[in-house]
């Protein structure tokens, strides 16, 4: 069956009508839906939209705006939140070939993100607390928490947003055995040499943590390694990684967080790379 094409006023409704969603199905959401734009652009014009917006309504995300981040805007990005204290925005790329289960799930994302950033830390943003991610001036010991930080609130972000993302916007919750094909083709992403593993790293925990049957999808993935030492040590390490997150989601106020919490799951995560990247031959301790 071929892909059916939708008209830019379908992508508008569909979007529309997932933000009214969100604030009817989310628990104290921060914002009315009168509070966030939904814009779509072109590829050619996603990073001036991004600038026009922010410069308007969160002028501190130009100030941080890197080349790299306009770059995934333009190339890898298909949507993004631009957070303001009184505006924000979804903006959304268009893709007239994007099925509307899809776009509900990727609007729905964004929408999460502004959420959290206004909500994570009693209305703070976490990020502009804690951890820089510019570690230069710091001492050694300070650049290591640091990072640790950094990488935790970054695998984090995207975990929630995507966790909650797949289970309101999907009508059915998966079972591990029919993703596991899938969770396999992200692991081997996880690794010191791939720029993007906090990334698929938050992706292959929120597709995990939204199955039916989460608890026994992180005890089955003992059976996924090859009974190796090192293989071993990499399904442990993803196990308390999952095992962490799945307490903290099933809590009562779960876009809740902490430094201890995010330094602790930037931590585990860390463990978890470094463990991959052994197993998969990537790092050799020999």
């Amino acid at each position: 069956m071929g892909i059916t094409s939708v008209t830019l006023k379908e992508m508008q409704s569909c979007a529309n009508e997932t933000l009214v969603f969100f604030v009817q199905e989310m628990p104290d959401v921060p914002f009315r839906t009168e509070d966030v734009d939904i814009i779509f652009a072109p590829r050619s014009e996603i990073s001036a939209r991004f600038k026009a917006f922010a410069e308007q309504y969160a002028p501190e995300r130009l100030r941080s705006l890197t080349d790299n981040h306009l770059e995934a805007l333009e190339t890898t990005l298909y949507g993004n939140a631009i957070i303001g204290r009184d505006r924000s925005a979804a903006l959304l790329r268009r893709n007239y070939n994007i099925g509307r289960d899809n776009l509900r799930r990727i609007v729905f994302h964004e929408l999460m993100h502004i959420h959290c950033a206004k909500t994570e830390v009693d209305g703070e943003h976490f990020i502009d607390i804690y951890g820089s991610g510019h570690t230069h001036d710091l001492h050694p010991d300070d650049k290591i928490y640091d990072g640790q930080v950094n990488a935790g609130y970054t695998v984090w972000c995207e975990f929630i947003a995507e966790y909650f993302a797949t289970v309101k916007s999907s009508p059915q919750k998966n079972r591990f055995i029919t993703i596991a094909e899938k969770l396999l083709d992200l692991l081997k992403d996880i690794t010191v040499a791939e720029e993007g593993a906090k990334y698929s790293f938050s992706f292959l925990s929120a597709y995990i943590l939204s199955c039916a049957d989460a608890p026994e999808a992180i005890k089955k993935l003992g059976g996924i390694s090859d009974g190796s030492p090192n293989g071993e040590a990499a399904t442990q390490a993803l196990q308390d990684c999952l095992a962490y997150l799945h307490d903290h989601v099933q809590s009562k106020q779960p876009c809740k967080i902490s430094e201890d919490f995010i330094h602790t799951l930037g931590c585990l995560y860390l463990m978890f790379v470094i463990r991959n990247s052994v197993y998969l031959g990537v790092v050799d301790l020999t």
